[in-house]
């Protein structure tokens, strides 16, 4: 079973929406893209005290952060020519996304609890409620956008299929024939 939704953001036919949500992707993907490249200069400037942990740490964001950003093109790029191809690449990125998200939070999270209850113990608590709640929220959205680029993939391979109901309604006059793998409209 999928889940089919006919609008982005309830008030965004599905493919506008989408290109507003990958454009803005983009855009946000570039200032982090930025803002990790100067981070790595911050720390490549301080002389005195150079801490490895930290660029190895930022390097990795700064890659997950390029990959992100490629993937987005990738995005824009399958709506704007409306290939199937591109949004199955975008949509399993999406999915191993919310996978990866999960296993990450899922260790990360306490780890993080467990050095912040070292030092300061009473405050434990709201820093794992907060990281839960973001986390929820995160995936909700990646979960939400995962369904929207289903959704305009079963769309494409409709339109594609003919088997649409916008071919039928627009033209009563319209038979559609079934052969082995696809159908072929005769109007």
């Amino acid at each position: 079973m999928s889940w089919k939704i006919k609008a982005c953001c309830v008030c965004f036919p599905l493919r506008t929406g989408l290109f507003v949500w990958g454009y803005f992707a983009i855009i946000l993907s570039y200032i982090t893209v930025l803002r990790m490249l100067f981070r790595i200069q911050d720390i490549l400037e301080v002389y005195n005290h150079f801490d490895p942990l930290s660029f190895i740490e930022i390097s990795i964001l700064l890659g997950i952060s390029i990959i992100h950003f490629l993937f987005y093109i990738v995005f824009v790029t399958g709506l704007h020519k409306n290939s199937r191809g591109c949004l199955e690449i975008f949509y399993g990125y999406n999915v191993i996304t919310i996978i990866g998200l999960i296993i990450i939070i899922s260790l990360y999270l306490p780890v993080q609890a467990y050095r912040i209850h070292r030092l300061f113990p009473s405050n434990v608590w709201i820093f794992v409620v907060v990281g839960i709640f973001s986390t929820g929220i995160i995936l909700l959205f990646q979960l939400y956008l995962t369904i929207a680029v289903r959704s305009l993939i079963s769309e494409l391979e409709d339109e594609r299929d003919c088997t649409s109901t916008a071919y039928i309604t627009e033209d009563p006059g319209c038979i559609i024939h079934g052969y082995k793998e696809r159908n072929y409209c005769e109007c």
